[in-house]
């Protein structure tokens, strides 16, 4: 084949050091994180590699319903999480609810209820 791999020692970054060290670069990425994170969803989960039909509109409009989708999945997630989790956000009324918590023990019965024998 004669096909020879690239050296690949001694890369180095195109972000030097003097970027780095500060604080506000490494909350960007942690930012970057937050905002790709959908993104890479919609492209690898629901499909939306490839456009699906012919005009920006179309298009649009089939992107909303994964981000759609999505936005809910998160939502879930944030009510299933156990009561430890709640406690730091909840301010006021001990008593008031703020939403169905389902501890993770339940949900993973839950889970073993639903398949088929």
């Amino acid at each position: 084949m004669g096909v020879v791999a690239p050296k690949t020692t001694n890369r180095r970054s195109v972000i030097n050091g003097r970027t780095i060290r500060h604080a506000s670069h490494h909350v960007s990425q942690r930012i970057r994180k937050r905002v790709e994170e959908p993104v890479g969803w919609v492209k690898t989960i629901a499909g939306g590699r490839k456009l699906r039909y012919i005009g920006q509109d179309r298009n649009r409009a089939w992107f909303n319903m994964p981000t759609a989708v999505y936005n809910l999945i998160r939502i879930t997630a944030l009510y299933a999480r156990p009561a430890c989790h709640q406690e730091s956000r909840q301010q006021g009324d001990p008593n008031k609810s703020t939403g169905p918590l389902i501890a993770r023990s339940d949900r993973r019965d839950r889970s073993r209820r639903t398949q088929l024998p």
